[in-house]
């Protein structure tokens, strides 16, 4: 599983995916900031931007690098994982722009890779963040290699080819709303609190993989809830709560818990989990 491309994912969405809006299954959009959200997600979503990139290994690579080097500097200033996650966002979503300084960076620009990175985290900060923070902190963390007027000049090109689009909605928002239909019963407390750090986590991870930058943000957090709720015992959550539970997903939903795409998305996200864990 852990070799699939974005190509390959792409090919699984295709045949699966549609218009939340023109589907006749029966949905349940009780929580209208949910059915938003679904449709606002389309609007957000990014192509293979590295396809047909000639060192495409390293180009993966250098991503990776980015999500990590995002998380440590999130991890460094006591902010929420949610910046990152908003801050990767902006940058896959700008590099499929037509900017020149995009096409830069696709081309293996490491002084705009580095400059467009540290940007798109500046301003995933502004966004999340309840605290104001100026181009000089960011300057400063990545050890001064760029300039605060060079971070001012690429955040106005970012907002602009992005039209000032940067509130999408995140894999850690829909895990949220998902969660908030688990069943009532005497663990419920319990089950929600263990299940969100995993999913969580795997959101993340999912994040930081490039394969999965074509995916909808609610295919990642379908996925990452359903891994999470095998960590959940029989005796915390019983079968035919259990059951319930992903009846109500599937209703919520268009694509369901068991299509092949969720499937391929689950075992890469539990693979990368693995290889992790036993670093």
């Amino acid at each position: 599983m852990a070799s699939l491309t974005a190509t390959d994912l792409h090919d699984l969405r295709d045949d699966i995916d549609c218009d939340p809006a023109s589907t006749e299954k029966e949905q349940d959009f009780n929580n209208c900031t949910l059915s938003t959200m679904l449709k606002k997600e389309e609007y957000y979503m990014c192509h293979d931007y590295l396809k047909g990139n000639g060192n495409l290994k390293n180009a993966v690579e250098c991503r990776s690098r980015t999500h990590q080097w995002m998380l440590r500097t999130v991890g460094h200033m006591k902010l929420q994982k949610e910046t990152v996650i908003v801050g990767m966002g902006l940058f896959d979503r700008f590099l499929c722009s037509d900017s020149p300084r995009a096409k830069n960076v696709r081309h293996g620009d490491h002084v705009e890779y580095q400059l467009v990175a540290m940007t798109c985290l500046y301003i995933a900060i502004k966004i999340t963040e309840p605290i104001e923070t100026d181009a000089a902190v960011i300057i400063r963390l990545a050890k001064r290699l760029q300039s605060a007027e060079s971070l001012i000049r690429c955040e106005m090109d970012i907002l602009t080819h992005l039209r000032w689009n940067l509130h999408g909605p995140t894999p850690f928002q829909f895990i949220g709303h998902i969660l908030e239909i688990l069943p009532e019963c005497s663990t419920r407390s319990e089950v929600s609190r263990k299940m969100r750090g995993h999913a969580l986590q795997h959101a993340q991870l999912a994040i930081g993989d490039y394969a999965c930058v074509i995916l909808r943000r609610s295919t990642i957090a379908i996925a990452s809830v359903l891994n999470s709720l095998e960590t959940v015992s029989r005796d915390e959550l019983p079968s035919d709560e259990r059951n319930r539970f992903l009846q109500k997903i599937a209703n919520m939903f268009v694509i369901g818990v068991t299509s092949p795409l969720i499937e391929v998305v689950r075992q890469r996200l539990l693979a990368r989990a693995s290889n992790i864990n036993r670093v």
